[in-house]
């Protein structure tokens, strides 16, 4: 079959569908890759067609909007998600035309306009299914991830905090999805719940990129909501660290690796200077990952890396402080690595929270409340004890154990070969 993958946002949410349509692509399917410019390399250079979404550089989106909520808070935020400016017409044609001549369309439904995903599909009269990096959809067994974290009020207040996050969401965006449903795709308005109960009375399937070991699936899930594991992005086994790397890791013990990935922070000298006073005050030797905001800490015993493997880095470190990102938090995970998590915003505070939950990290610290004392203290907490180690690498070999990719490519298979019972369209109707 012919399938578009189409999503937007960072390195966090483009490196996990681009190892499920490499998993595709081995299947025997052919897998257009859609998604902005900056990833054409990444994409491209992996053997997958590429297809630009074109849109603004997302390190620039990300580095303003962290800038903005650092000024004004959490409040400020959510004005600014109910105040946001409207997609032109010029931003949403190519998502159309990303689709046409494909079979089938999988997005994700929280990549920047990945979404309009699904409104394409039912004008193109296509199956389609959504893949979720995190719990995002309504359940009784735990809140939203974009609910305040710490917050145990019980089952009616978990299923509040998602209903409450799709509200957001529809208030936000209706206005101009619906302009564009009716004049450019000639459809119908949504029904005033939204696109979220749109795609759940049609039983559009979803698919949950992480691992039930980590995330069980909620017992009021349906049928067609699959938790299939992380998908992993392994094509490192010909990766050789450069030498001063090698060297580094060799001649000293495991240093922890600290790194906040896609994040730009809006105090970067501040993040620098908490970091450097908290590993002075441990004595602990670090590997500093620089990521999108080029973060420095100029100490003898660092060593600065841009990209590297996390599963060839992580297992010869002593612990990992970082943003709690999806992709970050899984791979630490995976190596059995205990975390420091510094979550900054949105879903970040959902996987910090669990890390601590499943007994493999401190408490998290959020950026906003980060200082030197609690980084060093917490620091010490999960690279010195021995029963978060232990805790850490159980549950890494469980991860080790699954398949997410192919499991997820047997659940597309399930859904949109023809000798299966077929994705349902948007519109409710199987296609053959």
């Amino acid at each position: 079959m012919n399938f578009a993958i189409i999503t937007g946002g960072s390195q966090g949410d483009v490196q996990p569908l681009v190892a499920l349509a490499l998993e595709l692509h081995r299947d025997g399917h052919r897998v257009r890759f859609c998604t902005h410019p900056l990833f054409e390399d990444f994409v491209g250079s992996r053997g997958l067609e590429f297809f630009s979404l074109g849109g603004n550089d997302p390190r620039g989106v990300m580095a303003a909007d962290q800038k903005k909520g650092h000024k004004r808070g959490r409040l400020h935020t959510l004005w600014r998600v109910l105040h946001q400016t409207a997609p032109s017409e010029g931003d949403l044609h190519p998502y159309i035309e990303a689709c046409r001549g494909m079979d089938g369309i999988i997005y994700n439904p929280f990549g920047g306009l990945a979404s309009v995903a699904y409104h394409v599909a039912e004008k193109l009269q296509l199956p389609c299914c959504a893949l979720h990096l995190y719990p995002a959809r309504p359940t009784r067994d735990f809140p939203s991830p974009y609910a305040p974290p710490g917050w145990h009020l019980g089952s009616a207040y978990n299923l509040l905090t998602h209903v409450g996050a799709e509200q957001v969401s529809r208030l936000a965006s209706r206005a101009w999805v619906d302009r564009w449903r009716v004049d450019t795709l000639q459809l119908p308005s949504l029904p005033l719940k939204g696109f979220f109960h749109n795609t759940t009375r049609r039983r559009v399937p979803q698919l949950f990129g992480f691992s039930p070991s980590v995330v069980p699936k909620p017992s009021d899930w349906k049928d067609w909501q699959h938790v299939t594991g992380y998908w992993f992005l392994d094509e490192a086994e010909a990766w050789e660290p450069p030498d001063g790397l090698a060297e580094f890791l060799r001649t000293g013990p495991p240093p922890v690796y600290i790194g906040f990935g896609s994040m730009v922070d809006a105090r970067p000298e501040e993040l620098s200077e908490i970091i450097g006073e908290a590993l002075s005050s441990t004595g602990r030797r670090a590997v500093v990952g620089e990521g999108w905001g080029r973060m420095r800490c100029d100490l003898e015993n660092v060593y600065h890396i841009g990209w590297v493997p996390f599963r060839r880095l992580l297992p010869h470190v002593a612990a990992a402080v970082h943003h709690a990102g999806t992709g970050t938090a899984a791979e630490a995970l995976r190596s059995g690595t205990p975390s420091v998590a510094v979550p900054f915003f949105g879903e970040q505070r959902f996987w910090a929270a669990r890390l601590h939950e499943l007994g493999v990290a401190p408490a998290p610290i959020p950026r906003r409340e980060l200082t030197a004392k609690k980084l060093a203290a917490a620091i010490e907490a999960a690279a010195g004890d021995a029963e978060i180690h232990a805790r850490a690498a159980r549950l890494g070999e469980c991860i080790r154990a699954e398949d997410g990719v192919g499991e997820a490519v047997r659940v597309i298979n399930h859904y949109f070969l023809p000798q299966s019972a077929p994705a349902p369209t948007p519109d409710g109707e199987a296609k053959a």
